[in-house]
């Protein structure tokens, strides 16, 4: 499609008329006042006279923000090192919170139904340091080392019977005869507290 250019008069009137003609901002051709479109070129005169109108009146969103003043930062304060008073309590903290998981590891396996079983059946094979690991809901029945013994005498004897009693008391919770029972008799710090409960000794 082939335009026309078309120039307009250095004043802006026509040649003998006293109405100014309008032109075209695009090509130059004259143009109606009631055009919205340019004859020639297509031109939208409509945006063309928005435009400068719009770009020229602030909106109100931007209006306040000019009015707003701009909230002053304060100034950040560069981080202190640690002093050597500070460095030790932490220090002394985290070596604390350390101890304390430390035994609680230890304490859960030292205490352990398995674990405290083993030194039951320990004791029983060398006749040492048994009391503590049997008890007795009888009040009669005051158990000591040398009441004990007896334990001792038949299962050194007897290494596969002591054996035996050990997989029924881990697994069954008793003996084959009912008299002997392990089971949690109380509690040791925050761990459970298990031991071999002796209905009668044998002789």
């Amino acid at each position: 499609m082939h335009l026309t250019p078309y120039y307009a008069p250095a004043d802006n009137h026509a040649g003998g008329g006293n109405q100014a003609p309008s032109f075209c901002p695009n090509c130059g051709h004259p143009v109606s006042p009631n055009d919205t479109f340019c004859q020639n070129c297509g031109y939208n005169l409509m945006a063309g006279n928005q435009g400068p109108a719009q770009s020229a009146t602030p909106s109100r969103r931007q209006q306040q923000q000019q009015q707003q003043p701009a909230t002053p930062q304060p100034p950040r304060r560069p981080r202190q090192p640690w002093t050597k008073k500070q460095k030790l309590q932490w220090g002394g903290i985290g070596l604390a919170v350390l101890i304390v998981l430390l035994l609680g590891v230890w304490g859960g396996h030292h205490y352990s139904r398995t674990a405290t079983l083993d030194r039951a059946v320990k004791s029983i094979k060398t006749g040492k340091k048994m009391t503590p690991n049997f008890s007795s809901r009888s009040s009669a029945l005051k158990l000591t080392n040398a009441k004990l013994l007896p334990l001792n005498h038949y299962y050194r004897k007897h290494s596969k019977a002591l054996s035996t009693l050990k997989d029924q008391l881990l697994t069954r919770g008793s003996s084959h005869d009912g008299t002997l029972t392990y089971r949690q008799t109380g509690r040791h710090f925050l761990f459970d507290e298990f031991t071999i409960e002796v209905q009668q000794v044998r002789k």
